[in-house]
């Protein structure tokens, strides 16, 4: 007990000085002493202020999406811009609600990195919560997706007319081939990532529109080509759209699917799609 009080005494006595001294120093020499001494805990005080200031705000400012489209291995737009285009086609009341047109997430299939993993993760969160509604993508990336059946089959959102004109460019995936390797014990998805030459992914990309080919196609996606954002994609990336299958706003999606092909020969600018959303 002696030692204890003895040991309190010192400090007492120490932080007593430290006081005394503080008290003679000047404005600058004070900053410099708290600087040397207390310069973590100010860190950790202002990080842990912004990081509330933040997340406030985005409480206080946030708004349901009244749309949300995802472009992956995009160049040279604006999604922001697009946003404001597609709410000014479709006349999506944007007043309490957001669209959001996202185009600068990059995703490499042939380096799968701790980013590539962490895009997959925030993905596939977005879906889990209904809030994302299309992804576009390369062809190679679309595929990773739509083995792991992000997508609604596209039969289930619009008619055979409505699908007539995009006959030629629509994306496949074999469900009878997708069942069995779900029925695998031990798959890992991430064998869904083997690495492949280039040459192998373009043939891939191109196995996807031959239903002929497979037990039980069902079509996912519509190639791209030919539309207003092939300067977003370079000539051999073969864009892809696709909705997603927890969407609950498939109207705006096929509307937004309009929005893309307008005034291009793989539109669905027929009688049949104009009545529909307009």
């Amino acid at each position: 007990m002696e030692e204890k009080k003895e040991n309190w005494s010192v400090t007492a006595e120490i932080r007593a000085e430290q006081k005394a001294a503080l008290k003679e120093m000047k404005a600058k020499a004070k900053l410099a002493y708290f600087w040397e001494y207390y310069k973590i805990h100010a860190i950790v005080t202002v990080v842990a202020i912004v990081v509330a200031a933040s997340f406030l705000y985005n409480i206080i400012t946030n708004r349901d999406y009244s749309f949300y489209a995802l472009f992956i291995n995009a160049h040279y737009f604006s999604g922001d811009t697009m946003a404001e285009d597609f709410s000014r086609f479709s006349g999506i009341d944007n007043d309490n609600l957001r669209c959001f047109i996202e185009t600068d997430m990059a995703f490499n299939r042939e380096e799968f990195t701790s980013y590539e993993a962490a895009a997959v993760q925030r993905i596939t969160a977005t879906v889990m919560t209904g809030d994302l509604d299309v992804i576009t993508a390369d062809a190679y990336t679309f595929i990773y997706f739509a083995d792991s059946e992000f997508f609604a089959d596209l039969r289930d959102v619009f008619s055979e007319a409505e699908l007539k004109p995009y006959q030629d460019n629509l994306f496949y995936i074999d469900q009878a081939v997708i069942d069995k390797r779900n029925a695998t014990v031990g798959f890992d998805e991430s064998q869904l990532l083997i690495e492949k030459t280039f040459d192998q992914m373009i043939a891939e990309a191109e196995a996807r529109r031959q239903p002929e080919n497979m037990a039980d196609p069902v079509p996912v996606g519509i190639f791209l080509a030919d539309t207003v954002i092939d300067d977003a994609y370079f000539e051999t990336a073969f864009p892809v759209f696709g909705i997603i299958a927890s969407s609950g706003r498939f109207d705006i999606a096929a509307m937004y699917l309009d929005f893309l092909c307008i005034s291009h020969d793989i539109s669905a600018t027929s009688s049949i799609s104009r009545t529909r959303w307009r």
